[in-house]
């Protein structure tokens, strides 16, 4: 949005107010009931909130998250400092969650677990598998090594940019999703890997002749979709993980 700005001021003050209006209705996708009676609970690494009548769904939230902390800290170089925020809501039917990175380490859960559709069916805990899912992303991409990096988000803080600031969001889609849904499937008792739907996409593109090079599942498939256009490349990745493994 601050590219664009600049740009509609120049041209009037209608198309400042259409960007404005658009910014709303972006971020309040993202905003949560302001209506609720929110509780927080603190752990070790981090701040779960959730409303009040959730109580014991986010204390789950906070059980889980610390576990998987304990596990992915291990797997991933250098885990982030400070704490993470962790939401836990259900204002939305969807049945999704999402992590951020700026301005802070945030995950999003929406509390209501997968009942239709395949993408998502094979899971045994839903709360276990989102949080771990989601907080593989926070391990990922939160990551900076470079000296040039880690003295601007010291000196300027944390920029919505890519190199130099977050390197790692500058990997293709199928990395970024595949580490994270290899570690939701090598960490709980589900997860994608671990089920029948994805392999059956992969079979269907190759028995076809329509399987995906790596260049093409990085971005927006159209031939499976969104979702479908990246699980190519994230399906075979797990299965490269897993033969090298044994």
């Amino acid at each position: 949005m601050a590219s664009i700005l600049p740009l509609c001021k120049q041209i009037s003050g209608r198309c400042v107010l259409a960007v404005v209006s658009l910014a709303a209705s972006v971020g309040a996708a993202h905003a949560q009931a302001p209506d609720e009676d929110w509780r927080t609970l603190a752990t070790e690494h981090f701040r779960v909130t959730f409303p009040s009548r959730l109580e014991s769904l986010g204390r789950r939230a906070a059980s889980v998250a610390e576990v998987a902390w304990e596990e992915l800290s291990v797997a991933f170089v250098e885990p982030p400092s400070g704490i993470i925020d962790l939401v836990v809501t259900d204002h939305t039917d969807g049945t999704n969650g999402f992590a951020r990175i700026v301005p802070s380490n945030q995950i999003v859960v929406f509390a209501r677990p997968p009942v239709e559709g395949p993408l998502l069916s094979y899971f045994d805990d839903w709360m276990e598998l989102v949080v771990t899912h989601e907080l593989a992303h926070i391990l990922h991409l939160d990551l900076v090594r470079n000296p040039i990096g880690r003295l601007l988000r010291g000196v300027l803080g944390r920029a919505d940019s890519g190199w130099p600031y977050f390197p790692g969001t500058a990997t293709p889609g199928w990395t970024i999703e595949g580490l994270a849904t290899w570690y939701e499937s090598d960490l709980t008792a589900s997860g994608r890997v671990n089920g029948t739907f994805h392999d059956a996409v992969v079979r269907t593109a190759v028995l076809e002749g329509r399987f995906e090079s790596l260049g093409q599942a990085g971005g927006d498939s159209p031939l499976f979709g969104v979702t479908e256009g990246t699980t190519t490349a994230r399906r075979a990745r797990g299965r490269a993980a897993s033969r090298r493994g044994a």
